[in-house]
């Protein structure tokens, strides 16, 4: 999706205790100039792999820009359990970040290949 933002995807977290869903939240995220071009390539059968492969969590609060790369301060990293294909221009990745991992306030999230 496109907004004021820019380009927009979004990130659906679920916090379990003891398998029990405790809390949802929708977060909104910029999609970078980097996410794009790689789109982009897959038409042009350019680096065809995209798969996301990585979240990482951290602590910057400096606002997102268009060219970022990485986070600011990146504070943990996990790779994806699975992955399914929802629905028309829905894709959901799910990973675990147990309440001992990332620790701190959390103020960015990322998505990598």
């Amino acid at each position: 999706m496109i907004n004021e933002l820019g380009w927009v995807g979004e990130f659906k977290l679920t916090v379990k205790e003891n398998g029990q869903v405790k809390e949802e939240v929708e977060i909104k995220n910029r999609i970078t100039n980097t996410a794009l071009d790689a789109i982009i390539n897959i038409l042009d059968n350019i680096d065809p792999d995209i798969d996301i492969k990585y979240l990482a969590i951290g602590t910057d609060n400096t606002p997102i820009s268009d060219n970022d790369t990485q986070l600011g301060n990146e504070i943990f990293r996990t790779q994806f359990l699975r992955s399914d294909n929802d629905a028309v221009g829905q894709f959901t990745t799910t990973f675990t970040v147990l309440d001992t991992e990332a620790v701190g306030a959390w103020q960015e999230i990322g998505i990598w290949r």
